[in-house]
């Protein structure tokens, strides 16, 4: 069995299960997950619980996610800029324009120059940016 299908069944069987009550926190620790992929899927939490209105929590994973690209990517790499525009949303609906700003700058170069200046990633950080004074 995979990772993947491990961490499906154990979200399956935990569908109904608070998340700080579930059993993914403790699932890296018991298998071999890379850093990336675990990253990556804090990053997708941290969306999840945005959208259902638990922004702490959300803030919480995606910060755990930014430190763990930072130290495997590095500046520059559009996870890492996928990460701070995932803050930056929730940082801008708590009132803290001035720190989203700060992770919407260097996101919004990161997209440029992977994505190029008119992809909507682009745009979309932009946009974004431009909202938070």
């Amino acid at each position: 069995m995979t990772c993947w299908q491990k961490l499906c069944k154990v979200a399956t069987m935990h569908r109904s299960t608070p998340l700080a009550a579930s059993p993914l926190p403790t699932y890296r620790a018991t298998t071999r997950v890379s850093s990336h992929w675990w990253a990556a899927s804090l990053d997708n939490i941290g969306v999840t619980l945005r959208v259902s209105g638990r922004v702490e929590e959300a803030l919480e994973k995606h910060e755990k996610a930014l430190d763990i690209r930072l130290s495997k990517l590095g500046e520059g790499h559009v996870d890492v800029a996928r990460t701070r525009y995932n803050m930056a949303v929730i940082l801008r609906q708590q009132g803290d324009a001035a720190r989203a700003r700060e992770l919407l700058e260097g996101c919004a170069e990161v997209y440029g120059k992977v994505y190029g200046p008119e992809h909507s990633e682009t745009a979309d950080a932009k946009d974004l940016f431009s909202t938070c004074r």
